[in-house]
């Protein structure tokens, strides 16, 4: 009786096996040459893209010819950096495609050549140090100093003025890449351009000298100049951002870096970027509250004022 269950249930488990696909020449035929070959092609083509991106995320490298040289950041050092998806993303279709915009992470693993961030999100990833701008910790910060942080309600990369430096673990500042004129208010109502924050211990880096990480560039491009943003310099190359996110690797030929603060008058003849070009203008006011330079220019035949960012005055560039 046992021997006649036990057969009863192999023959059950067998027909079951063959009704439920166990035939592989009804689900994998190969009648027609062709469409073998396509098929094949198609899983070849998928394993191969597979295999690469996969590849690309673990070696993020958005300009893989820029140069790779050492870090200034140290273990736990804020720092600023494009987003982890966005590095990915950029390495996978080219830098063109993508819009960067630079957020705060944290160091985990400094090296020579890459380092380990910790992202937002708490995801740990070797990137190429050049994609790395460090926040170095300035002891001696004053009213009236420039600084490089993050707008702490959204995380991205700012400059600052400062306007309170009571206490210069937390200064007080207005941040100066936010439009002056932008609708938007904070929580307590003020426009986001011209209100004031305390920036967190840490979190920001003085912005020193012409040039450096954070600051402003007029690049050249034919009979114009361009405004862009310094993420890196090494040797005869520079990594900058310009207007709507784009990035790319410019010869230092070609670039021009502005003061940090403008030396300039009302009434004199300047240069300021509009929709990331630089044109004519001339100074009619300048707030040192607000680290603006409101300057009167010329655009689709009309006067125009606009609020000029200090670190954004030129006043040699040949137009």
């Amino acid at each position: 009786m046992q021997i006649y269950t036990r057969l009863l249930f192999l023959s059950f488990t067998i027909g079951l096996l063959y009704g439920c696909g166990g035939d592989t020449n009804e689900d994998y035929q190969e009648d027609d040459p062709q469409q073998s070959a396509v098929r094949k092609k198609s899983l070849t083509d998928t394993s191969q893209k597979a295999s690469s991106a996969e590849v690309e995320v673990k070696q993020v490298a958005p300009f893989a010819d820029f140069p790779l040289a050492p870090t200034q950041a140290q273990v736990g050092d804020y720092v600023l950096t494009f987003s982890l998806k966005g590095q990915q993303e950029a390495t996978r279709m080219g830098a063109d495609q993508v819009t960067f915009t630079f957020q705060q992470a944290r160091m985990h693993l400094p090296g020579k050549a890459r380092s380990v961030l910790i992202f937002e999100k708490g995801q740990k990833k070797s990137i190429p140090n050049y994609m790395i701008i460090p926040l170095t910790e300035v002891p001696d910060i004053q009213e009236g100093d420039i600084l490089l942080g993050w707008w702490s309600s959204r995380k991205e990369m700012q400059r600052c003025l400062v306007t309170d430096a009571s206490d210069p673990q937390r200064p007080k500042v207005r941040y100066l890449d936010i439009r002056y004129n932008d609708p938007s208010r904070d929580r307590q109502g003020r426009p986001v351009g011209r209100m004031e924050e305390a920036l967190a211990p840490k979190s920001f880096t003085k912005l020193l000298a012409t040039g450096v990480p954070g600051s402003t560039l007029a690049v050249r491009e034919g009979n114009r100049f361009k405004k862009a943003t310094v993420v890196t310099q090494h040797q005869e190359k520079i990594l900058a951002i310009g207007f709507a996110g784009h990035m790319q690797v410019y010869d230092t030929s070609r670039c021009r870096a502005l003061p940090i603060v403008p030396n300039v008058k009302v009434g004199e003849a300047v240069q300021v970027p509009y929709i990331g070009i630089y044109v004519k203008g001339k100074v009619k006011k300048i707030d040192t509250r607000l680290g603006r330079v409101f300057t009167e220019i010329q655009y689709g035949g009309k006067k125009k004022m606009v609020a000029v960012p200090f670190g954004d005055v030129a006043t040699d560039l040949s137009l």
